[in-house]
């Protein structure tokens, strides 16, 4: 009688299935949820199955995930621990914000530095592609078909400005994947994405995809494609020049039948692309702040309890925090971190996907004390600054 093998997972697969689980968390796993809302008595606990599996994935992953934490890493997280809350205390006023997001960032966000230091481009990368594949898929459809699609209200103003910040990193993977592998999946799929997006209104992260597609253009393409490439490229650029006004007439055609956001179309048109009072307004408070108090600052998350909402900008919210000479010391770090680990990885298509997602997207829209992907991109690099200088002591 022949015995029955039950495969036994190690916890590097379990940190695969972990990524699996993270990358699809607001997209096909959300949508999972909605539908066991639906059902009898599972519904009573719909809340809490992702949370969990996720959870356990990345317990049962700790062997594995260890092997890259080092003495420093876990300093760095007790010294911002300590500092998170220090802050609470020397700037009383910025107390009940910080407090109320505290649960979010410790257990959601900076945890995802330790996340990054694990994640390694050849092993992780194809998993993340196809569930980028999936995810994107499954976003189209819960975006066209879903009945919230229709209120007009949200299509006129808040135009999917979430949803598209929600598909933009899966459209990056599914991207750069494209450029390293080229077929006609990945470019159906790149480019059906990137009218999606377009269609969502958000122009941050429109601006933030045609910077990963250049990116792409300048290091991912071999020379043997290159020529190829930009001539695409170059006939996709005159065939918008050429029939831009049919295009523009096609899309509002789209976007009226499948209740999408006119607001890209209406910037594009309109010649409005960059301009942006609301920012600008947010923006020259801050310098004003700023000016009265540029040593000191006014501490961690003043940014937002000065203004009700976001810096919108990466200097402007460390500046008006920490001060001018603290905040752009703390620049200058985060800034060698990212560029060391660039200078000798240029081709890797993940570190493009974090820089684009966890820091380009500071200088455009939320926070880092909301962007998981940001400390996710800082733990990568300094993964990555380790393995270049383990290559060099050795060499040595």
């Amino acid at each position: 009688m022949k015995e029955i093998r039950i495969p036994r997972f190690r916890s590097e697969q379990f940190f695969s299935l972990f990524l699996i689980l993270f990358w699809g968390q607001d997209t096909v796993f959300n949508y999972i949820r909605a539908i066991i809302l639906r059902i009898p008595y599972v519904n009573i606990g719909a809340d809490y199955y992702f949370p969990i599996a996720i959870l356990v994935c990345f317990v049962l992953s700790l062997p594995y995930v260890v092997k890259a934490v080092s003495p420093k890493d876990l300093l760095f997280l007790l010294i911002s621990a300590i500092f998170y809350f220090l802050q609470t205390l020397l700037f009383p006023e910025n107390r009940e914000y910080l407090m109320s997001i505290a649960v979010n960032f410790f257990t959601v966000v900076l945890p995802l530095y330790i996340v990054g230091l694990r994640m390694d481009s050849e092993k992780h990368f194809k998993i993340l592609y196809i569930s980028s594949l999936v995810n994107i898929c499954a976003f189209s459809l819960y975006t066209l078909f879903s009945s919230d699609s229709n209120d007009s209200q949200q299509v006129l103003y808040s135009g999917f400005m979430s949803r598209a910040y929600i598909l933009l990193p899966q459209l990056l993977v599914a991207i750069g994947y494209a450029f390293k592998k080229p077929n006609w999946i990945n470019i159906t799929i790149g480019i059906a994405g990137g009218v999606l997006l377009a269609m969502c209104g958000n122009r941050g992260s429109i601006l933030l995809l045609v910077v990963f597609i250049m990116f792409c253009l300048f290091f991912f393409v071999g020379k043997k494609l290159r020529k190829s490439v930009y001539a695409v490229v170059s006939f996709v650029g005159v065939s918008i020049v050429l029939f831009y006004q049919w295009i523009v007439k096609a899309l509002g055609a789209l976007i009226l039948v499948w209740g999408m956001s006119p607001r890209f179309l209406n910037y594009i048109t309109s010649g409005g692309f960059f301009e942006s009072e609301g920012r600008d307004s947010i923006t020259q408070t801050l310098l004003d702040k700023i000016s009265e108090k540029p040593i000191i600052g006014y501490g961690l998350a003043a940014n937002h309890v000065i203004t009700e909402s976001y810096a919108h900008n990466f200097v402007l919210e460390l500046w008006t925090d920490f001060g001018i000479i603290a905040g752009s010391a703390l620049i200058g770090v985060v800034s060698c971190i990212i560029i060391k680990a660039w200078m000798k990885n240029k081709k890797d298509v993940l570190l493009c996907t974090l820089l684009c997602v966890g820091f380009f997207k500071l200088f455009i829209s939320s926070s880092f004390l909301f962007e998981g992907m940001f400390f996710a991109l800082l733990g990568y690099c300094v993964t990555l600054n380790r393995k270049g200088k383990l290559l060099t002591d050795r060499k040595g």
